[in-house]
This record gives C-alpha cells, structure tokens and sequence, in this order.
C-alpha cells in the first residue's frame, strides 16, 4: 500500500514537470526573440525603445485608475496626462463616482494644505451612472472622450498655478451661476488653446443635440458652457493666430 502511494506521488510529481515544459519553453523562446530583436537593432533605436518603454512608466505611475469603469478611458487618459508636462509631478487619479456632472476635478484636502504646488494630488471623478439624464463617457466618440478629459485636466493646471486661499476663491467663485459659467467657459478656452478643441467640439455638439439629456440638464450646459458654435468659432479665431 505504501509502495502504492509512492509511485502514485512519483507519477504527479512527473506529471507536473512534463506539464510546466511547454510554458518555460514558451517563456524561454519569447525572450530569446526578444533578445534577439534588441540585438538587431541599432543603438539609436534601442535608446529610443528603452526611453520610450521609461517614460511610459513614469507616466503609469503618476496616473492612478482605481476602478473598471475608469480603466475602459485608460488611453485617452494617458494621451492627455502626456500633454500637460507642468502636472509630470503631480499625482492624479481617476475613479468613478455618483456626481452632478459626467465628470469633475480637484485636489485632494490633505495635499492641497500640506504639499507644495508642484506635489498637490488630484483626483478626476468620472460619473458612471445615468441617473437623472447625465451624459457618460462610453456613449460618446473617442475624440469626445479625450476633448472632456482635456478640459478636467485644465482645471488640475488651473489649481496647479494656485495657492490654496487662490483654490478656495476658484471653490466660492463656483457657487453662482454666473461665477460658475465664467470659470468653465475660461477652462473651455485653455483647452481649445491646447488642442483640445475638436473634440470638446463634439462632447458639446452630442450633449446639446443627440443625446437623450432632460431638457433642463441641456439649458444648464448651455448656460454654464461654451456651445458647438462658439467652440468652433475659437477654434477657428484660435487657428489664425
């Protein structure tokens, strides 16, 4: 009987080897294709690679994504957070949230009273619910998509310039609809100003005229946002300089 069970673990132990061989294998034979195709390369193009490759990462880990729903704009995120070099030191985070809008931006309390501007974190909450008509990110075109995170990533840049009595003026300013139209409407022009442009173009254009938005949330972004038009009346003014 012992005799048995020892050949029995003898035949396990065998199988669990002949079973790992192919996945080394596999392991061993991307590697050495790997190698192989760093080899062959110049050194121009390996430093480029290996630059490229470091960048990405400094990028990953200054931009947090805590949840699913944030991690489907993973690339747009990225591609924006690329553009704005003055927030590299900052950290910034994404997460999804029930809120009043499809998105909003803000330092988080603790970093905004003990670290310095260029240390702030922020956190970009994202709505993933369509409670009371609120227009999402994932019914709207890419461009859209990267035209709002643009836009949210001008109000980080607008704190970032900004101590925090010059945040809490920006958070009072807010309270009024008329201090809250001036506020967005100049974030609006930053980010047309930084090539955003076209597709807040579209975000706009698909609030205000295809999506299925109450009437009253429409009249609100109208009232507090720039319209279609007057985004591609920037735009253009903007081109010609």
């Amino acid at each position: 009987m012992l005799k048995k069970n020892k050949q029995e673990k003898n035949w396990k132990k065998q199988e669990q080897i002949t079973n790992c061989i192919p996945n080394y294998m596999e392991r061993k034979s991307k590697g050495f294709l790997f190698s192989f195709y760093i080899c062959t390369m110049n050194w121009s193009t390996t430093l480029s690679l290996i630059s490229f490759l470091f960048c990405m990462h400094l990028l990953s880990a200054q931009v947090e994504i805590r949840d699913a729903f944030a991690a489907q704009f993973s690339t747009e995120i990225h591609e924006v957070y690329a553009s704005y070099p003055e927030l590299q030191n900052n950290r910034v985070i994404f997460k999804s949230a029930n809120i009043s809008s499809s998105l909003n931006a803000r330092p988080t309390i603790l970093s905004l009273l003990f670290r310095r501007r260029s240390k702030r974190t922020y956190v970009i909450r994202i709505n993933a619910s369509k409670k009371d008509s609120i227009v999402t990110l994932d019914e709207v075109p890419q461009q859209a998509v990267v035209g709002v995170i643009g836009h949210e990533f001008c109000h980080v840049l607008d704190y970032h310039t900004k101590s925090f009595w010059g945040v809490l003026g920006r958070g009072f300013a807010y309270m009024t609809r008329k201090g809250k139209g001036n506020f967005e409407k100049e974030i609006d022009s930053i980010a047309i100003s930084r090539g955003f442009g076209e597709g807040l173009y579209l975000w706009s254009d698909h609030v205000l005229n295809h999506s299925d938005a109450s009437a009253r949330y429409k009249e609100y972004k109208r009232a507090v946002y720039y319209r279609p038009e007057e985004i591609r009346e920037l735009i253009e003014l903007h081109n010609t300089h």
